[in-house]
């Protein structure tokens, strides 16, 4: 998040007062160290206002990563870029879950900006870990093969049949979500991919696969 400095104000920035994200990723901090966010109002005169009914005590020190912490979080396979999906661009949970191998074997971590509404490579510090033991965090950017359609649903066998965003079960569950998969009409099989920007859980219509029947 953004600390805003004297004399600025939530309001007093044009991008705050047209993003929700970018009103929401601001704060204030007073003389006394208590800090007050932001909140976006559309309805309102001056949509960026300062939440006055809640006051946070926070310390400046922040956990630092290890490498034990990849065993919870998702690996991008080669060629996939932290902003390349769009539900990492729209939250910073997702974002910043999520890592890749630099060609040299180290660790670059993702970060989320909220103000330009990207998921970028953070650029100030890498990391030498060695791989994470045990399988791949669950994702829709986790390697894939056929033999894993044993352990997921499809979601077009079911009576009647459905898509990825037929249940609200996996509307609001990521891990429902990206366990299920369809079988096209082609024959090929397509995921289930959660978009946590718009709670959904959808058909990633970018990769098909051919598994036997």
């Amino acid at each position: 998040m953004t600390e805003l400095q004297q004399p600025q104000s939530c309001n007093t920035d044009a991008t705050r007062r047209a993003s929700q994200a970018a009103c929401e990723a601001a704060y204030v901090k007073s003389e006394d160290g208590s800090i007050q966010r932001c909140i976006y109002d559309a309805a309102r005169g001056r949509p960026c206002r300062l939440l006055r009914s809640t006051t946070y005590t926070c310390s400046d020190q922040t956990d630092a990563f290890q490498c034990g912490d990849l065993k919870s979080m998702m690996a991008l396979l080669p060629g996939v870029w932290c902003n390349n999906d769009v539900s990492r661009r729209a939250s910073r949970r997702i974002c910043e879950t999520t890592f890749f191998y630099q060609a040299n074997g180290n660790v670059r971590l993702c970060k989320h900006d909220a103000i330009a509404g990207k998921c970028i490579a953070d650029g100030s510090t890498s990391y030498s870990c060695s791989v994470p033991p045990g399988p791949p965090p669950l994702g829709i950017d986790s390697p894939f093969t056929c033999e894993d359609l044993g352990s997921m649903l499809d979601v077009r066998s079911l009576l009647p049949p459905q898509w990825c965003g037929s249940d609200t079960e996996r509307s609001n569950d990521m891990t429902a979500c990206e366990t299920t998969y369809a079988t096209k009409e082609n024959g090929r099989v397509a995921r289930c991919k959660y978009d946590d920007g718009r709670s959904k859980c959808i058909l990633d219509q970018s990769v098909e696969y051919d598994c036997p029947s």
